[in-house]
Parts: structure tokens; C-alpha cells; sequence
């Protein structure tokens, strides 16, 4: 027996207007420190009812629901993420009022910075390249809390480390991308 399938009033997922949805950027919640997937879209279709976001598991490319969010809602906090142990990365698709997810889009891996102390009171940087979208440039900040932070270099989007050779006694350096 064959069963007939009917696509009626189902709108195309494949007209010429509409995209694959995108993360905008991956980025560290200030509040909670953990990751934030943040989305923008602009004018959807009213049949589009939720954003599902999906994290990577243990297995490279295998991506597991962790959440929904409303599209107004332009991001999703990763509860579960501890940015300051290790990197994530995710995709999101949308779900639809008629019960057919869209595709999903490029996954996003955020950054993970490493320190270390070096030679004659330096500090090494060293982080994984942003994937998902080309990052122009990195700024490196420097300050003894996340409030006096200043910035001491701009570095380009392809560049994964930095040595801070004039830190100051007790300061420890950080990296945040742009």
C-alpha cells in the first residue's frame, strides 16, 4: 500500500526569498558567563514558530537539540556551556506551524582563550579561530577585571595568538573578539 502525502497549503521552503537561517554570532552572556547564540531575523513568515538551537555533541557534525526559542527573542543562553573549559559549536533551524523544520544553518564554534605565563613577566594568548562567519579582527584588552579593561592591540581575524610583553605586575590579560 502506498500512502499519498498531501503539500497543499504548505508554502515552499525553497522559494527564492527565503534563506537558510544563520546564527549572527556566538558570544559569551556577560551576566551568566555562558555562551549566547544570537540570532536577527527580519520579516518571516507568519508561519514560522520557534528557533530550534542545536549543540555539538562528543562526535564531530552530530548536533543535539538542547533548546527553542521564539525568533523575537534574538538569542538563546546555553546553560549547560562552560566557555572558560572548552569551546561549543551550534546550528539553528526553524521550526514551522505546519510541522516541517527548515534546514539548518552553518554551524558556529565560539572561542576558547588560553593564558599562560612567559618569559620575563609576558603573558601568552592563544585561541581557536571564531567559525561560522569571517571575524575581521581580534582586540586584545588588558586589565585587572572585566570593568577596567583597555585595549592594547588590534590583531587581524586570522591571526590565533598574541604575546602581551609589557603586562604590568598583577595584571592579567584577556582576549575579546569583535
Amino acid at each position: 500500500m502506498v500512502a499519498e502525502t498531501s503539500t497543499k497549503n504548505v508554502p515552499s521552503m525553497c522559494s527564492k526569498e527565503w534563506k537558510t537561517p544563520q546564527i549572527a554570532l556566538v558570544t559569551v552572556d556577560p551576566t551568566t558567563g555562558k555562551n549566547r547564540i544570537n540570532w536577527k531575523f527580519r520579516n518571516l513568515p507568519d508561519y514560522i514558530s520557534t528557533v530550534c538551537i542545536y549543540k555539538e555533541g562528543s562526535h564531530y557534525n552530530q548536533f543535539d537539540l538542547i533548546g527553542e526559542a521564539q525568533p523575537s527573542d534574538e538569542g538563546f543562553t546555553d546553560m549547560a556551556s562552560n566557555p572558560a573549559v572548552t569551546t561549543s559549536r551550534y546550528r539553528i533551524c526553524l521550526n514551522t506551524s505546519f510541522g516541517i523544520p527548515t534546514e539548518s544553518g552553518t554551524p558556529h564554534q565560539s572561542v576558547h582563550l588560553t593564558i599562560n605565563k612567559g618569559m620575563n613577566g609576558s603573558w601568552n594568548l592563544m585561541w581557536n579561530a571564531y567559525s561560522g562567519r569571517d571575524i575581521d579582527h581580534y582586540r586584545i584588552l588588558r586589565g585587572t577585571s572585566p570593568e577596567t579593561l583597555t585595549e592594547i592591540a588590534t590583531v587581524s581575524g586570522s591571526t590565533q595568538s598574541y604575546t602581551d610583553l609589557t603586562a604590568p605586575e598583577g595584571v592579567v590579560s584577556l582576549c575579546h573578539s569583535v
